[in-house]
């Protein structure tokens, strides 16, 4: 049985479905931000563990917006890999995730 790459708007294939262990930790924060407060709208500042300077949610967030638009072709980049997939799509719409914050800069 062979297995078909994933690929997206810009044709790049997707090996596998990028759920690594670090992915779903966070994936689990924003699954209890939820919890907490009954939406995954995350401010991009909001910082899940004040006392560990890599443990930001809301910077995670941020990539993983960054990562959609890539692999939606909103943006393009010569110099980032797009690491998002179907997979991680699916699970951060199953959350009630809105991609679109309704911001812009400019």
């Amino acid at each position: 049985m062979s297995v078909e790459p994933l690929t997206n708007a810009h044709g790049r294939g997707h090996n596998e479905t990028g759920l690594t262990p670090a992915w779903m930790a966070r994936f689990g924060e924003l699954r209890k931000f939820k919890e907490e407060h009954g939406h995954a709208n995350v401010p991009c500042k909001f910082h899940s563990n004040p006392d560990d300077e890599h443990a930001q949610l809301g910077r995670w967030i941020s990539k993983q917006r960054y990562q959609y638009k890539l692999y939606t072709g909103e943006l393009s980049s010569v110099n980032t890999k797009c690491r998002m997939t179907p997979e991680k799509i699916k699970l951060m719409e199953s959350v009630g995730f809105q991609w679109a914050t309704g911001t812009s800069r400019g």
